[in-house]
C-alpha cells in the first residue's frame, strides 16, 4: 500500500499554503506532444493521454474492469516478472535513500545524475518527484513526474523491442506516482484519469504486480469520490489480478479484499462486506501468520461487524439479529486485542484501539433487549 493511505484508506491532505496553485484540473497532465499519438489511442475503457493530460472518455465502470481481467489472450505473452529497478548506480542509491527517508543522502546521489532525455533522465525526474513530495512541495513534484513521464514515453516510442517496452513500463509507473500525488492533493478526478492512463501502459508493458497496483489505485480513486459500486468492481478486479502474482498473491488479494470490504460496509452491504473481510483475513494469515497484518485485518473485521450491529440497533426493528451480530463482533474484537497484545512490538496502538472498540461493543450489546 502506498504512503498516501491511512489504515488502508485513501487520505485527503491539503497542499501547503505557500505553494502556488498548479494548472487547472482540466489541464493537469502532459501536453499532446507528451502522450500517445492519435493512431495509438486506446479504447475509452482503457484510458488515454490527451492534450489535456491523462484522461479517460466514456464512463461505464464495467469496461475498465473488463479491460484487464477475464481475457488473458489479449495480454502480452512475455510479461516482465522482476521489479522495475532504477537505471544506474546513482539512481539505485537515491531510490534506496528515499525509501529510507534519508533525503540528505538522496540529494547527494541525485546530484550525480546528469539531466538527459533518455532513461536515466526519466529516472532522475521520477526520483526528484518523490523527493519533492516528501518535502511536501507537491506542485513541483507533480511537474517533475509529468516531465519524467514525457521523457520515458518519448524515448520508448522512439525505440524498438524490449528496451522500448521497458521505457513505456517506466512511464506507466511514473503515472502511478503522479496519480497517487493528485489523490493526496485532493484532486481525485485527476488521480483517476492519470491512473487510467497508467493502466493502458502497464497492461501492455508492466508486470502483474504493477497491474494489480494500478487496479487497486483506481479502486481507491473511486472510493475517495464515493463511487462505491465502481470501487467494489475495481477492487474485485484487483483481487483477480493479485491471485496471479507469484509469491505475493495472498498479500495482494488480502489487501484488496479488505479494502473491498470497507467499501461494501460504507455502502451498507453488510453480508457481502463480512464475506470479503473474512476472505481478506484468511489471505493475509496464509501469507504470513507470524506477522501482525492478518491480526489488523481481524480487528477491521470486528469493527465492520460492530458497525453493522450499530446500524441494526439504530433501526430498532432487528433486535435479535443485532444481538447475534454484536456477539460475533465482541468475540472477534476480543481475539484481535489479545492477539495484538501477545504480538507486542509495534502493535500497542492497534491493541488499544481494538480494546476501545471491544468495550463499546460490549456496552452496546448489553443495551439490546434479549
Amino acid at each position: 500500500m502506498d504512503d498516501n493511505t491511512r489504515d488502508g484508506q485513501p487520505s485527503k491532505e491539503r497542499a501547503p499554503d505557500d505553494i502556488a496553485p498548479e494548472t487547472p484540473a482540466g489541464n493537469a497532465g502532459p501536453s499532446a506532444s507528451e502522450g500517445p499519438s492519435a493512431s495509438e489511442s486506446p479504447t475509452a475503457s482503457e484510458g488515454n493521454v490527451t492534450a489535456g493530460g491523462p484522461a479517460v472518455s466514456g464512463g461505464a465502470f464495467s469496461e475498465d474492469v473488463a479491460a484487464t481481467i477475464g481475457d488473458e489472450t489479449k495480454l502480452p505473452p512475455n510479461r516482465p516478472v522482476e521489479p522495475l529497478v532504477p537505471a544506474g548506480e546513482a539512481a539505485a542509491r537515491a531510490w534506496e535513500a528515499i525509501d529510507a527517508d534519508d533525503l540528505q543522502t538522496a540529494d547527494k546521489w541525485l546530484a550525480e545524475i546528469q539531466p538527459s532525455f533518455d532513461e536515466a533522465g526519466a529516472w532522475r525526474l521520477r526520483l526528484d518527484g518523490r523527493r519533492l513530495e516528501m518535502h511536501r512541495a507537491w506542485h513541483r513534484a507533480a511537474l517533475s513526474f509529468q516531465q519524467g513521464f514525457t521523457r520515458a514515453f518519448i524515448a520508448g516510442t522512439g525505440n524498438e523491442g524490449a528496451h522500448a517496452g521497458g521505457l513505456l513500463r517506466l512511464g506507466g509507473c511514473i503515472l502511478l506516482d503522479l496519480g497517487r500525488l493528485y489523490r493526496r492533493m485532493d484532486r481525485s478526478s485527476d488521480a483517476e484519469q492519470t491512473h487510467l492512463a497508467a493502466l493502458r501502459l502497464i497492461r501492455l508493458h508492466g508486470s502483474l504486480a504493477e497491474l494489480w497496483e494500478v487496479q487497486h489505485e483506481l479502486a481507491l480513486d473511486a472510493e475517495m469520490q464515493e463511487k462505491y459500486e465502481l470501487a467494489v468492481q475495481r477492487f474485485a478486479a484487483a483481487v483477480e489480478t493479485g491471485a496471479t502474482v507469484p509469491h505475493e498473491a495472498d498479500r495482494l488479494c488480502g489487501e484488496s479484499s479488505m479494502a473491498r470490504a470497507r467499501v461494501l460496509g460504507a455502502a451498507e452491504r453488510w453480508e457481502e462486506a463480512m464475506e470479503s473481510a473474512e476472505a481478506g483475513v484468511n489471505f493475509l494469515k496464509a501469507y504470513d501468520s507470524g506477522a501482525p497484518g492478518w491480526i489488523s485485518a481481524l480487528s477491521s473485521l470486528g469493527g465492520l461487524r460492530l458497525s453493522w450491529g450499530q446500524a441494526l440497533v439504530a433501526s430498532g426493528t432487528e433486535t435479535g439479529q443485532a444481538r447475534r451480530v454484536l456477539t460475533e463482533a465482541v468475540e472477534i474484537l476480543r481475539r484481535a486485542r489479545d492477539e495484538l497484545r501477545a504480538f507486542g512490538d509495534g502493535t500497542e496502538l492497534e491493541s488499544a484501539v481494538s480494546g476501545e472498540q471491544l468495550d463499546f461493543a460490549e456496552r452496546l450489546l448489553e443495551s439490546v433487549p434479549s
